[in-house]
């Protein structure tokens, strides 16, 4: 009897181990929205969980392969190839800490107001691109660079399309992010610095202003009036 419970139990453990295997490719999408919102997915996903394929918001497409026995341990590890990146990339996620390794993404600009949800009433669009060579985060402890270009960005407060393209500067000091935000080209120009940390949050100093008379109404809505002409746009710490 106990011989035959041990091979019912190794049958349903490969029978297990089989099922979790062929776990379909759009399970991809759940992750991704946990870890970069619900605005980042992939579709045409193809293959496995753990070996799939797609297109990446259908802007570019992507590879994958997620390490089950890591995975077990605790510990996500996903490599991840594109059709833009001259190498593979590492992403590595636990409990405790997000870590990105030789990354080059372009994503939906709409992942911005995923993670600083003050954009949302901009309803940014776009293309953003998304560059480090290397970078961690946890609660309590932040490393790396992180650059991020806004490319023919829009939003729904302006008819005016685009209204520029931006580069935003991100370097970790520690307990938190030191930001710098310049124009690339466009009708409207924004530039400034701040910082990030969880215990502040978002803290921004900076400028706007465009000759286009059609952008006056986006000024006013995101800064003050200054004498120069140009409108100061600030951002405190958590409200």
């Amino acid at each position: 009897m106990k011989k035959r419970w041990i091979a019912v139990s190794a049958g349903l453990f490969f029978y297990a181990v089989f099922l979790a295997a062929m776990v379909p490719a759009t399970f991809i999408n759940p992750i991704l929205a946990h870890y970069g919102g619900n605005n980042l997915r992939v579709s045409n996903a193809q293959g496995t969980l753990w070996n799939g394929s797609g297109s990446l918001y259908g802007l570019e497409e992507i590879r994958w392969k997620i390490r089950l026995p890591e995975l077990l341990l605790g510990h996500l590890h996903i490599n991840v190839a594109s059709s833009i990146a001259t190498r593979a990339m590492d992403i590595f996620i636990s409990p405790a800490r997000i870590e990105m390794q030789h990354v080059a993404l372009i994503l939906p600009a709409a992942v911005l107001a995923d993670w600083a949800p003050m954009l949302k009433s901009l309803a940014p669009g776009g293309k953003l691109s998304m560059v480090t060579e290397k970078f961690s985060a946890s609660d309590t402890f932040f490393r790396g660079r992180l650059e991020l270009d806004w490319l023919d960005a829009t939003s729904s407060l302006s008819r005016v399309a685009p209204i520029g393209s931006y580069r935003i500067h991100l370097a970790a000091n520690g307990r938190g992010l030191t930001l710098q935000l310049d124009t690339q080209k466009g009708p409207l120009f924004l530039a400034g610095t701040g910082s990030w940390s969880p215990s502040t949050g978002l803290r921004f100093s900076g400028t706007a202003r465009s000759k286009n008379e059609q952008l006056a109404g986006l000024l006013n809505l995101i800064g003050k009036p200054s004498p120069s002409g140009a409108y100061r746009v600030l951002i405190g710490g958590r409200s």
